[in-house]
């Protein structure tokens, strides 16, 4: 429930930045596309993985940042 709610908090600020901001099946939470004020694409696409606590990463996740490597991001929340 507390992770539900990190996520739910950290897509809730994304969009208030005015990112585009989907959800992934598999491996991370979300794809992050930061979006200027006239609603182009600046950089890259970046990958967040939200985790409340000392959770671990999963077997899953661990491939998924071994692929992206700078590009997947682990937000921590208490």
């Amino acid at each position: 429930m507390r992770g539900r709610i990190a996520e739910d908090g950290f897509a809730l600020s994304q969009r208030a930045q005015g990112h585009e901001i989907k959800r992934t099946p598999v491996g991370c939470d979300f794809v992050v596309q930061r979006r200027d004020i006239f609603g182009r694409k600046i950089g890259k696409p970046e990958t967040h993985e939200i985790k409340t606590g000392g959770s671990p990463l999963s077997a899953a996740q661990r491939k998924k940042k071994r692929q992206l490597k700078r590009n997947y991001i682990v937000d921590r929340y208490p």
